[in-house]
C-alpha cells in the first residue's frame, strides 16, 4: 500500500498521510512511497546529510533518483 511523503523544509521534518489531509501548509508533497521504501529513504537521507539541514530542492531530487532506482528493479 502506498502513502504520501510530504517533507517541510522550514520544520525539517517529514510526514507519511494515507491520503491529503495534511493540516500544516508548510509541508510539501513529494510522492508516493511504500512503509518499506519511506524507511530505506529515510536512511538514505540521514547517511547522506546527517544532522545537516535539508533543502526541498535535495530532497526532491534524492527522491527522484530514489524513486528511479527502486522502479528500475521492481521490473521484471
Amino acid at each position: 500500500m502506498t502513502k504520501r511523503f510530504y517533507y517541510s523544509e522550514e520544520k525539517q521534518k517529514v510526514s507519511l498521510k494515507n491520503d491529503h489531509s495534511i493540516n500544516d501548509d508548510k509541508f510539501e508533497y513529494i510522492g508516493l512511497v511504500t512503509v518499506n521504501e519511506f524507511n530505506l529513504l529515510l536512511d538514505i537521507l540521514f547517511v547522506k546529510y546527517g544532522d545537516d539541514d535539508i533543502s526541498l530542492e535535495n530532497i526532491e531530487k534524492c527522491f527522484g533518483d530514489f524513486r528511479t532506482y527502486i522502479d528500475k528493479l521492481k521490473k521484471k
